[in-house]
């Protein structure tokens, strides 16, 4: 979904220069064509790789990277409580952009720098860019949010291509599930200590790729569940995707999941149906491949139909009982 003040332009003639304060819309920005335009993007954007070559206008207070989950989740939920942000804009990296369009968000202060802290710094601002808000709930609002971008930077061809091309990938797997006999139950573990359960699209990731999720609702934003509750789901597939992690981090993540009481007798791990995956290339971020994950999650569901797309993005880690 779009959020854009009364006066701005639904498209822009000439050359525009563009800051993207999320990773999802810097990777839409690069596959509509529009890397020149790019002037300014966050610490945590790494796709396409040459988005470390740009400039960094936001960063974040805290180094996730030398944390444990836990510290994680304790910072960010001290900086919530005190009404400060994890994110710092760099003034003087932005006013040197001098951007036409900003991107931002208001799906998640733990994702991204906020639309609030954005409006407030760019208030100040002589030249004042217009600010673009995302704010996608579901495969639906990733999609409508690439064509918006495509109307509001005059890539309204390639916005249209690109989505055609991301509704067939997913129309293929669902239409290749949607017959199927026995669904799979699948847990999709979005943090895990505490532990939080996948929300907003993963929930109907889910459901296209040919399971049946333990927990969550289509649109719903994640939340926090007890190991009691894990334990009682019984999942007969558990993808552990810790949100912004790679696949290393996330082993790491889950061998510590691993000391819970009763862990090797979960169905999921007793029968070796534990995956870990990359979630931030191919789950957490709101962009193009979100379709690369919902052919991952396939291929580990129903491996003897799909068991060349999780060879498409990134191959998902496989612990059993001796792992």
């Amino acid at each position: 979904m779009l959020f854009c003040p009364p006066t701005f332009k639904l498209q822009y003639e000439g050359f525009v220069r563009i800051v993207s304060l999320l990773p999802g819309a810097t990777e839409i920005i690069w596959n509509l064509g529009l890397w020149d335009n790019l002037f300014g993007v966050t610490q945590n954007c790494d796709w396409p790789p040459d988005a470390i070559n740009k400039p960094t206008v936001v960063n974040s207070v805290i180094d996730p990277g030398n944390m444990a989950s836990s510290e994680i989740d304790h910072v960010v939920k001290q900086h919530v409580f005190d009404g400060s942000s994890i994110y710092q804009i760099d003034g003087s990296a932005l006013r040197e952009a001098k951007p036409d369009l900003i991107f931002t968000q208001g799906l998640c202060e733990v994702c991204a720098v906020s639309t609030d802290m954005v409006y407030e710094f760019i208030d100040h601002m002589p030249d004042k860019p217009q600010v673009v808000s995302l704010d996608p709930h579901s495969l639906n609002d990733v999609f409508n949010d690439i064509l918006h971008i495509g109307e509001v930077t005059n890539r309204v061809i390639e916005s249209k291509r690109l989505v055609n091309n991301l509704k067939m990938r997913k129309d293929r797997i669902e239409a290749l599930t949607s017959d199927l006999g026995p669904k799979p139950s699948v847990l999709c573990l979005e943090w895990l200590d505490p532990i939080y359960i996948g929300g907003h699209w993963i929930p109907e990731m889910v459901e296209i790729a040919g399971g049946l999720g333990c927990f969550g609702e289509v649109g719903k934003a994640s939340f926090g569940v007890s190991w009691e509750q894990v334990e009682k789901a019984c999942p007969e597939i558990t993808i552990a995707m810790p949100c912004g992690m790679n696949t290393t981090r996330g082993v790491a993540e889950v061998e510590n999941l691993a000391r819970m009481k009763g862990w090797e007798f979960l169905k999921s791990v007793f029968n070796g149906k534990l995956f870990v995956v990359d979630s931030g290339s191919y789950f957490s971020r709101p962009g193009p491949r979100l379709m690369a994950g919902l052919e991952i999650m396939a291929g580990i569901m129903h491996p003897e139909i799909f068991a060349g797309d999780m060879a498409h993005g990134q191959p998902a880690t496989i612990f059993n009982r001796s792992g």
